[in-house]
């Protein structure tokens, strides 16, 4: 799909409205996602979601926030970085941070032979299974698309249209690295929406993925360590991400009612699903709906209908 363009097409294909709306979308996602495993926000059998108990760890996710807030307003170097590790800190004397006893911070990696190569050909012909590859393509595929987008708006690597420039060179990487992930029978090896972090400290260049790349080689080797950072040391980072992000809503043309409902609608879905894909799916096809039914069926592509149509029918077949 990568090779011959067509994943290429369909982020073409995404009005340049909405692709704001996919980074705004985004933004509030992650700072979700940080609230939401700090235990700020919880879940509730009578609103679904509520303000979450004043406990240890809200504290210091609390503390956090402030504490990124602060460093980023100080223009400090790596400021999300120093917040996370200042906060694993602050978080040992809070019983947050748990060091068990004996820790030893080195480890050897786990062997991945028990799900190397490890494949089931035979499921191919059922047609449950096709069915669900057919959706798993179609969640990779915007997964992958509505976090380039994301990741890229506000930053030199989109253009004034909203077009993330080298985007084929990016969604081969993940491709190659999804294919790879599954024959190790990795969970997907995908595009993640964290790596706006590595953005927002001003990672622009293939020099910012290959030192991830070989810091998580080390990580490998200090995986204890690493267990000892809380989640509630992340959540400063996160929201503070979702701040930055948050910023591409002023790019939405809001007068337009054609363009600003499909962009609502991606931005709320993609927080209340808990899910990127979804939020762009329901965006893409409300978009082609309302042009298409209020006369302006012109301003949709024929590649825009097509995707819509697919999408219609993954849902129809959910």
């Amino acid at each position: 799909l990568t090779v011959f363009n067509i994943r290429e097409q369909i982020v073409r294909c995404i009005p340049k409205n909405l692709r704001f709306a996919i980074s705004a979308g985004i933004g509030f996602f992650i700072a979700f996602i940080g609230l939401k495993n700090a235990g700020i926000i919880v879940a509730s059998e009578a609103t679904f979601v509520t303000l979450g108990a004043f406990t240890p760890v809200a504290t210091l996710a609390v503390i956090g926030i402030i504490l990124s807030a602060v460093l980023m307003v100080l223009r400090v170097r790596g400021a999300l970085f120093y917040s996370i590790i200042l906060c694993t800190l602050i978080g040992i004397p809070m019983g947050v941070t748990q060091i068990p006893e004996g820790f030893v911070p080195v480890s050897l990696p786990k062997s991945i032979a028990p799900t190397f190569l490890q494949f089931d050909f035979a499921a191919l012909l059922n047609l449950d299974m096709a069915l669900t590859i057919f959706a798993l393509v179609f969640m990779d595929i915007f997964n992958t698309v509505g976090t380039l987008i994301g990741a890229a708006a506000k930053t030199e690597m989109m253009d004034s249209e909203g077009n993330v420039r080298h985007i084929k060179e990016a969604m081969l990487a993940d491709a190659v690295a999804t294919s790879v992930g599954a024959v190790c029978g990795t969970s997907t090896v995908t595009t993640f929406v964290e790596s706006s972090a590595g953005i927002a400290e001003g990672g622009r260049t293939g020099m910012t993925a290959l030192a991830t790349a070989g810091l998580f080689v080390v990580a490998l080797f200090l995986a204890p360590l690493f267990l000892l950072i809380p989640s509630a040391a992340t959540t400063g980072a996160l929201v503070l991400v979702g701040v930055l992000m948050l910023s591409s809503i002023q790019d939405i043309d809001l007068m337009d009612i054609s363009e600003a409902m499909p962009s609502f609608i991606t931005v709320l879905t993609m927080v209340l699903t808990y899910n990127i894909a979804e939020g762009m799916s329901l965006g893409l096809i409300s978009y082609t709906l309302v042009k298409l039914l209020s006369g302006q069926w012109r301003q949709v592509s024929l590649t825009l209908y097509i995707v819509s149509a697919l999408l219609v029918l993954r849902y129809i077949m959910m």
